[in-house]
């Protein structure tokens, strides 16, 4: 079944343009991945050959027949200039170094860093903005990029065991950006070594001759893994870049907001190098009053009633920049929603929510051990009255049976089915439920709580002293 919800989702199935003949293959009866193929390919063969038959060629898409005919329409080009607006777009390489350059010397202050760049033709955006951070703002990237770190062919270069030695596991070596290209001279003539020893052992084990040419195109995993290495070096380096690039964009930008005057005090003591998970000296652990507007909608039962909605704003004094997202995560809590329709001020603190949800955890035990009270006491009088239909709300079942021998407590069905359902599913009851006959000032779980537990209890009492 998981293959099948896999291929419906992908519309290989059950669509419109479905796979021409996945749909044939039984994979529900397959073993294993091997076997899927191999039904896979015996389709894929008899489909190919009922398609030589029928010769229906312009009819299947996946030969592309019919790309000249459409390009010979009139709108072709405007209809591919739309989705090509729609992809990502690869600039040249180094096509922002000149206007990098400009604008940094524009800033220079520093007679070495300038002397430095107009005396440099050839240098790169990293070394560029390294310099500029070092000699103008007294800056550095982040320190992650300069963690050392491990690659297979370097831990193959710097393998220290010997034949006696050589069943225990390859050791993990570490260097940085620097001790990699301190050794890459000696790695590479190493390379060369390895691909000549191969080459010779290749040759005499299929006894053949390479040319020169076949020789320049053989390559060993290690030459491979080298490759790869250089890649990801790159990346990082590219990352680097990016996040220095990033800064000096948002401390322009804060220099031309309606803050000006703010950001001119403080614009220096912003430091690229500072900015980290557990640093207390940079931009992102700054403390500032956080205001967040937010709408929630009434929820009914497990569905949202999108007619019904309320707008809050919940503040706190002093947020660490870098704890926003805890912020923005915590009023995603699914008991607020609910909760907010009981509250009547607009502007709530956060701290008046927490204390609210830490009392809704304490008192949500003690409405469970009067429900299992009541519980305890009213399924043997009414086990007889379930109905097999009734097993996944046994519990409304058996108030509703005992509403029928105790109507005088009818008129709270709703507001106590409303808590009970609630709290099983961890939130609050509707308000809609509540048009009277509750406080709004906090904590309004301690409401519900005595609420719930004083009905529950008197429910069970009735039930003690009746026959």
């Amino acid at each position: 079944m998981e293959l099948k919800s896999l291929f419906k989702e992908c519309n290989l199935i059950d669509a419109p343009n479905q796979h021409p003949f996945l749909q044939r293959v039984k994979y529900e009866q397959c073993t294993g991945i091997i076997d899927f193929y191999e039904k896979y390919i015996d389709k894929r063969i008899g489909y190919l050959k009922g398609c030589l038959r029928e010769k229906h060629y312009d009819n299947y898409f996946w030969l592309h027949l019919n790309k000249a005919k459409k390009r010979s329409n009139s709108d072709f080009m405007v209809k591919t200039a739309k989705e090509y607006l729609d992809l990502p777009v690869l600039f040249p390489r180094g096509m922002f170094i000149e206007p990098i350059k400009k604008y940094l010397l524009s800033n220079a202050k520093s007679e070495k860093f300038k002397a430095l760049i107009e005396g440099s033709q050839r240098a790169n955006t990293v070394f560029i903005l390294q310099k500029y951070f070092e000699l103008e703002l007294n800056d550095a990237s982040q320190s992650f990029y300069n963690f050392k770190r491990s690659y297979d062919v370097f831990d193959k270069y710097n393998d220290k065991r010997d034949r006696y030695s050589m069943r225990k596991p390859l050791e993990s070596s570490y260097f940085s950006a620097q001790e990699f290209d301190n050794q890459l001279d000696k790695l590479d003539k190493w390379l060369k070594k390895e691909k000549v020893e191969k080459i010779i052992k290749y040759e005499k084990e299929h006894k053949v001759r390479l040319s020169d040419e076949e020789k320049k195109t053989f390559s060993t995993s290690n030459e491979r893994a080298l490759v790869e290495f250089g890649k990801n070096e790159k990346l990082i380096r590219h990352e680097k870049a990016k996040d220095m690039v990033l800064l000096l964009l948002v401390k322009d930008l804060m220099l031309k907001s309606s803050d000006k005057d703010l950001w001119q005090k403080n614009i220096e003591n912003v430091k690229l190098r500072d900015i980290a998970p557990d640093s207390e000296n940079g931009v992102l652990a700054m403390q500032k009053p956080f205001v967040l507007e937010q709408v929630f909608t009434e929820d009914i039962d497990g569905k949202p009633n999108k007619d019904k909605t309320v707008k809050k704003y919940i503040g706190q004094e002093a947020l660490k920049i870098k704890n926003f997202g805890d912020f923005r995560r915590f009023v995603k809590d699914r008991r607020l929603p609910n909760l907010m329709f009981f509250i009547e001020k607009e502007t709530i603190s956060r701290k008046e929510l927490e204390d609210e949800l830490e009392m809704y955890d304490t008192v949500r035990i003690d409405i469970f051990k009067a429900i299992a009270e009541f519980e305890k006491k009213a399924h043997p009088r009414y086990k007889n009255g379930i109905r097999p239909e009734d097993k996944a709300k046994e519990h409304n079942r058996i108030l509703e049976l005992f509403f029928l021998d105790f109507p005088q407590f009818k008129p709270l069905e709703s507001k106590i089915l409303s808590i009970r359902n609630a709290f099983s599913h961890n939130q609050y009851p509707a308000k809609s439920y509540w048009s009277e006959g509750i406080k709004t000032d906090f904590p309004i779980a301690l409401t519900l709580k005595n609420f719930a537990e004083t009905h529950y209890n008197s429910f069970t009492k009735f039930l003690n002293q009746s026959k």
